[in-house]
């Protein structure tokens, strides 16, 4: 099954890519291997939970990807100030980090998030009080 999967998804790719490249160049080539690896993962994931019965993601993970989605967006309003390269790539990663964190905050922490505070509180060897809440034994917020 899968070395079907591995061969029409080379077909389909060298077709896209044949197609797309004579039209857009590098570019199309580019979209046309994006276009057959994702498909590839997303037809992966599928035999993995129609004939495994494993599902390989979690509802939790999409507050992560919402809030990566918005600092993506902050990062991007922020790429079009007229700021040097230099004063651009520090605000730009200070922005990102902090409003992916907030939107992480917003979103209700899970017991790997306090865990991974904890953990990043013990490497840089001082507390984030904002973030912190009581625990109990197991690492999870009373």
């Amino acid at each position: 099954m899968w070395f079907l999967l591995s061969i029409s998804t080379f077909l389909v790719n060298t077709f896209l890519c044949v197609i797309l490249t004579s039209q857009m160049g590098i570019s199309g080539a580019a979209i046309g291997t994006a276009i057959t690896v994702g498909s590839l993962n997303l037809f992966a994931i599928y035999i993995g939970k129609r004939y495994l019965g494993v599902w390989p993601y979690d509802r939790r993970y999409t507050k992560g990807i919402f809030a990566g989605m918005i600092a993506f967006i902050c990062g991007f309003v922020i790429k079009l100030s007229p700021l040097s390269s230099t004063a651009l790539l520090f605000v730009g990663v200070l922005v990102i980090f902090i409003v992916f964190f907030i939107g992480l905050y917003f979103s209700n922490f899970d017991s790997e998030d306090y865990l991974l505070i904890t953990m990043l509180e013990t490497r840089l060897g001082f507390q984030i009080p904002f973030l912190k809440k009581e625990y109990v034994n197991n690492g999870e917020p009373k």
